[in-house]
């Protein structure tokens, strides 16, 4: 069975947020960097997990072609506005040793070259939705809050960020909501267009969002 790792929380360049966990008495383990990927960490120990706080120290290499797929710029750069600042890291237990969800391998340049790490596919709805029914029975309340953005005036946006944004915010609440209909076909199922219905704001960092709408 797949188990918690570690839970890693993006945080403020030097992860000052680490005094008030000292403060209150949590002991703090060695951090480390990641060489080629651009982040840092500081982190602190539990009997069987831990909590890693992470930050980006290199933004060239956090924004690099090898790096970018897994949005670690993105998730340090948006941590305190749309974006989770939260990652969960799993080890395999016991029994299979393949992620019991969609990934892709990274392969981060700070690992010998025979070692990868998992990344969950976010685009795998139809699997996702099997998956969930097989454990925990009919969906019976799927809601759709895909969205993402990019912080930055309409024209400076890259072709390149408007694909993105277009994909995970438009395709991502269109693509799904079939499935969660399928999924549904026999039972009872609301579908709440969450990020229809969301108010939005016409600011700069919301442009690319606004677009995708349209």
């Amino acid at each position: 069975m797949t188990q918690l790792d570690h839970v890693m929380l993006f945080c403020a360049a030097g992860a000052p947020e680490a005094e008030a966990l000292r403060s209150h008495g949590f002991l703090e383990g060695s951090g480390q960097s990641h060489p080629g990927q651009g982040t840092r960490n500081r982190r602190f120990s539990f009997a069987n997990a831990y909590l890693e706080l992470v930050w980006v120290d290199d933004e060239a290499l956090a924004r690099s072609d090898l790096v970018r797929p897994t949005q670690l710029w993105e998730r340090w750069h948006r941590r305190g506005a749309d974006v989770c600042p939260f990652g969960l890291v799993f080890r395999p237990g016991s029994g299979p040793t393949a992620p019991p969800f969609p990934a892709w391998s990274y392969h981060p340049p700070y690992l010998p070259p025979d070692l990868s790490i998992d990344v969950a596919v976010a685009d795998q709805v139809e699997a996702a939705a099997a998956q969930v029914e097989e454990h925990f029975g009919p969906i019976d309340i799927w809601i759709n809050d895909a969205m993402t953005t990019v912080f930055s005036p309409f024209h400076e946006m890259t072709a390149e960020e408007f694909e993105r944004v277009t994909a995970v915010t438009y395709l991502g609440e269109n693509v799904s909501t079939p499935k969660a209909a399928a999924a549904a076909a026999d039972v009872y199922c609301h579908l709440i267009e969450e990020a229809r219905r969301r108010r939005l704001r016409t600011t700069p960092s919301l442009w690319a969002r606004c677009c995708a709408s349209t």
